[in-house]
């Protein structure tokens, strides 16, 4: 894992379930993620991480490849 991973694993471990939240409903991405308040409120707190994180590594990788 590069050190840039491992910092955002921790940022993510250490926020709260309405931040995570937040953010996956305010996600900047060139792909949709169509979540409302009301699931993402039902859904486990290590769910919700890691589908922050997942969201944050798919990015990272459209972004990658089109500078390519």
């Amino acid at each position: 894992m590069t050190a840039e991973l491992d910092e955002l694993i921790a940022t993510i471990a250490a926020m709260s379930r309405d931040e995570i939240s937040t953010r996956l409903l305010n996600f900047k991405s060139d792909f949709p993620l169509d979540f409302t308040r009301d699931y993402l409120d039902r859904l486990p707190l290590d769910r919700l991480g890691h589908i922050l994180l997942a969201a944050h590594l798919y990015q990272s990788r459209k972004q990658r490849k089109a500078s390519a």
